[in-house]
C-alpha cells in the first residue's frame, strides 16, 4: 500500500505510517479500496471563531460549518503527527463530548445533541465525514448525556460505518455511574474535568 501511494502524495506527512495506517486498517487491509478512498479527497477550509452548531446549522450555513469540522479533525490530527514525532507508538486520539441541556457558543461546551432535526442532521454529517475521510484515527469517541433521540438514529447508522468507527463510538445517556466507570478506566481523573468526572480544569 505504501509504495503504491508515496509517488502520488506531496506532503511528507501524508507518506508517514501514521497516516497510511488508518487507511489500510479502515479497509481490513484491502490494498485496493483503500488507494481508491484515499484519493477520493477534499479541500480543507480554515475557519476561526465559536461556534453555536444548532444555530450554524438553522441558519443555513452548514457549508461553513463542515469546513470547519474539517478545520479541527486536521489540527488533531497535525497535533497527534507532532507527538508520534517523538512517541512512534501514539497513533490515534480519545475525544469525549458532553450534551449540555443550556445552549452555549463555545465549541467545548455546546449542545452537541439536540432534538431539532436539522442540528441532528448536522451530527449526522459530522460522524459520516470522520467515518470517510479520517477512519481509524479516533481510539474512542465517548458521548454522555446522550438523548435517546440520536441514539435511535446512530443505530440506524452503524452498518453504514466501518468497523474502526462503530469500535471507537462508546454512547452513554443520562446514567452518571455507567458513563463515569467506563471514563474511570480509559482516562486519568486528572485529564477529565469536571463535567466528566475528573478534576482537570477547562482552562488546560
Amino acid at each position: 500500500f505504501k509504495s503504491q501511494v508515496h509517488g502520488n502524495v506531496t506532503h511528507h506527512f501524508m507518506k508517514s505510517d501514521l497516516f497510511l495506517l488508518r487507511w489500510i486498517r479502515a479497509k481490513n487491509l484491502d490494498v485496493k479500496r483503500a488507494i481508491r478512498d484515499m484519493f477520493d479527497v477534499i479541500a480543507v477550509g480554515s475557519i476561526g471563531g465559536q461556534w453555536n452548531i444548532r444555530k450554524s446549522a438553522l441558519q443555513g450555513k452548514l457549508p461553513r460549518l463542515t469546513r470547519y469540522i474539517f478545520k479541527l479533525v486536521e489540527e488533531v490530527f497535525n497535533r497527534v503527527y507532532d507527538i508520534n514525532q517523538q512517541q512512534p507508538n501514539i497513533t490515534q486520539f480519545s475525544a469525549q463530548a458532553h450534551s449540555f441541556d443550556n445552549k452555549t457558543t463555545c465549541m467545548h461546551k455546546y449542545n452537541i445533541f439536540s432534538f431539532d432535526l436539522s442540528g441532528l442532521t448536522t451530527y449526522v454529517q459530522m460522524l459520516t465525514i470522520y467515518n470517510k475521510y479520517y477512519p481509524n484515527f479516533a481510539h474512542t469517541i465517548t458521548t454522555i448525556n446522550t438523548p435517546a433521540s440520536f441514539s435511535i438514529v446512530l443505530d440506524l447508522l452503524r452498518p453504514l460505518l466501518n468497523k474502526g468507527t462503530n469500535d471507537a463510538l462508546k454512547v452513554f445517556g443520562y446514567d452518571k455511574k455507567q458513563w463515569k466507570e467506563y471514563l474511570d478506566k480509559e482516562i486519568s481523573e486528572d485529564q477529565l474535568t469536571e463535567e466528566f468526572g475528573g478534576t482537570r480544569p477547562d482552562d488546560e
